[in-house]
């Protein structure tokens, strides 16, 4: 069956290429958000677009960048005493945390803090990811490390004439479709906890986005009110009219910042009101995934065996949007063959196809901690089915049962996974049941996992 070109599918196919370019090396990344004729320092550039302006763009090659660098130290140093004086290096990555131009261009160790910058901005143009291998260009460390750069996992490039000659360097690049940028984004948010905040964490990085946090209060502030109108009104249809007013600003204020988690929990309340069950869990759960510290209120994990039973007798696993939200936690595409299937005296608790592929995968749900017998059952199942996937769900895994699932991984080629993941149930008031999905194995080159860290 050939594979789906849709969400995750697209995605995945981007980081695969990534992965696969930079096996081997020890590789750079960059992410841009729109494509530039060069990959220039804001220095450079500035001088470009200066001598640009005064019709000079043949004076541009012979622009001595090593001494306007000199005049801008020169200059820094009359605003700071003698004793406050700091490395060059270090006035250069102030000047570059607090968005001045310098020759220092930005790269990271991380290929997905990468996409990241690709995808951040310039929502309606094509990003890119380059990957530069380090010892072909001049790097420095960052001085005076902060907690953004930490974060950013950066490492500076400076070139003497501002810019990287592809020819000299031989970088390579990823292009990312406008289109794609918010659900990479999305991506990066629920699988590596990549976020706005996590990659400017510092009040620059406020300031920064001062726009962003501007428009998304000013909409909680419109959700608000039309919220407390709505609780001081008799009328039912006019109730109702409100809370879909302020359910619709609500999820504008999200659209601005997906981590607002007090937009989150009022729009879940007002789904509760309206007696929208499932959006009412969605909400809480993103909204627990934003804040766990918040306290758990009327939404509760289930710690029940018999509800755990009920789930399963009603084939909860196996419906549609159970089988997506496992799938979209594995980065696979899954699509039900069948259940209960009969494999050498055991019953194998659901048969999918993998749609990438068209390969069998095996998944055994266990109600309890993970045990020796359902290890051995979910071994066999594999064994007489050649399934190329294993996924066991357990409510929480033996340390040692993780571990043979990683040996697994180590041991046997590419062709065959396996995947240890924690299922927590959870349910708002009186409502059906949700399900919640925590991989805490997986093959060791998985794209989920692939990391960069150098």
């Amino acid at each position: 069956m050939p594979q789906q070109d849709t969400f995750p599918s697209k995605i995945f196919d981007i980081i695969q290429e990534i992965a696969n370019l930079s096996v081997g090396g020890n590789y750079l990344f960059r992410g841009e958000p729109k494509h530039h004729c060069k990959i220039s320092s804001t220095l450079y550039r500035e001088c470009e677009r200066v001598v640009k302006e005064v019709g000079l763009e043949s004076e541009l090659s012979d622009f001595d960048l090593e001494a306007i660098e000199r005049e801008i130290l020169n200059q820094v140093n009359e605003f700071v005493s003698h004793s406050e004086r700091m490395s060059d290096l270090s006035v250069f990555t102030q000047l570059q945390h607090y968005d001045s131009q310098t020759n220092l261009i930005d790269f990271t160790t991380d290929f997905h803090i990468a996409l990241f910058f690709a995808c951040d901005s310039q929502f309606g143009e094509n990003g890119r990811v380059i990957l530069q291998k380090r010892n072909l260009v001049l790097t420095e460390k960052p001085s005076g490390v902060g907690h953004r750069i930490l974060a950013q996992k950066s490492v500076f490039v400076r070139p003497k004439r501002g810019y990287i000659d592809r020819n000299e360097s031989n970088y390579k690049v990823v292009d990312i479709p406008a289109c794609l940028k918010e659900d990479i984004l999305e991506y990066l948010r629920d699988t590596h906890g990549i976020t706005t905040e996590t990659i400017y964490n510092d009040i620059h990085g406020y300031i920064r986005n001062k726009g962003i946090h501007k428009s998304a209060y000013g909409e909680f502030y419109i959700a608000f009110i039309y919220q407390d109108k709505a609780e001081k009104t008799k009328d039912e249809k006019e109730k109702h009219r409100l809370w879909d007013k302020a359910i619709e600003h609500y999820g504008k204020a999200i659209g601005y910042n997906p981590n607002m988690y007090r937009a989150y929990t009022n729009r879940r309340t007002l789904h509760s009101k309206k007696r929208e069950n499932d959006r009412a869990m969605r909400d809480r759960l993103k909204e627990l995934e934003i804040n766990p510290d918040r306290a758990p209120g009327p939404y509760t994990d289930r710690d029940h065996k018999a509800e755990w039973m009920l789930i399963q007798e009603q084939g909860f696993l196996a419906q549609e949007e159970n089988l997506t939200l496992l799938g979209k936690a594995l980065g696979i595409e899954l699509e039900l063959e069948a259940q209960e299937v009969e494999i050498g005296g055991f019953r194998a608790d659901l048969l999918c196809k993998n749609t990438a592929d068209d390969s069998w995968v095996i998944i055994e749900n266990q109600l309890d901690p993970t045990n020796h017998n359902h290890m051995g059952q979910l071994l066999t199942y594999a064994a007489r089915l050649d399934a190329s996937t294993v996924i066991w769900i357990a409510k929480t895994f033996r340390h040692e049962h993780r571990e043979m699932l990683d040996w697994q991984n180590r041991i046997t080629d590419e062709r065959y996974r396996f995947f240890g993941v924690e299922m927590k149930v959870w349910q708002v008031e009186d409502s059906p049941c949700a399900i919640q999905f925590d991989v805490v194995s997986s093959p060791n080159d998985w794209v989920r996992g692939v990391s960069q860290d150098t």
